[in-house]
């Protein structure tokens, strides 16, 4: 049986198994066919391309998923995120090349970030272990005039440092989300 799976306005063929959760950000995949390509995988943070464009978007910058039982990554309590999220990343982290992706453990938590009074503000942060590995964000509200929202996910227990392209916001509100209290 055959299944098509919406991905940003894309359609993608593929044979029976493949899965797609909500999102541009990632897709969890078992076999999937792009042109000239045939990945089998269990995951797969995708490529720049035409289905999944420059992968530049910040979704898809923070992709990250945690695997609660194990069931994709044979490590229960893992989280999965792309191979070059240095936000998330440690030393003790796997590398998996062939999903673009790497298995990592630790504890996490999406910041929120509002930026009022500003709607085009490029914002940099990096985590203090690793700073030449920044991330640059561009925000999330296109076309908001009154606030733009960032939302990196990091580490907890550990120091990030933001930086701006121009002029600092004049007041932010930040708070952390989406953890395990």
């Amino acid at each position: 049986m055959s299944r098509l799976c919406a991905m940003r306005g894309e359609l993608l063929g593929a044979g029976s198994g493949l899965v797609c959760l909500a999102g541009p950000w990632w897709h969890f995949l078992s076999t999937s066919h792009t042109p000239g390509t045939m990945i089998t995988s269990r995951v797969f943070f995708g490529e720049p391309g035409p289905w999944f464009n420059q992968l530049d978007m910040d979704g898809d910058k923070t992709s990250v998923f945690h695997d609660v039982d194990g069931s994709v990554s044979e490590y229960p309590g893992s989280y999965l995120t792309k191979a070059d999220n240095w936000l998330l990343r440690h030393p003790d982290c796997i590398d998996v090349p062939d999903w673009r992706g790497a298995i990592c453990s630790g504890h996490y938590a999406q910041m929120y970030i509002q930026a009022y009074r500003t709607s085009n503000l490029r914002m940099k942060i990096v985590k203090n272990d690793f700073p030449g590995r920044p991330l640059h964000l561009e925000g999330a509200l296109t076309g908001s005039t009154h606030y733009q929202q960032y939302q990196p996910v990091v580490t907890l227990r550990k120091g990030y440092t933001i930086h701006w392209d121009r002029t600092a916001p004049a007041e932010l509100a930040i708070w952390l989300i989406n953890f395990n209290k």
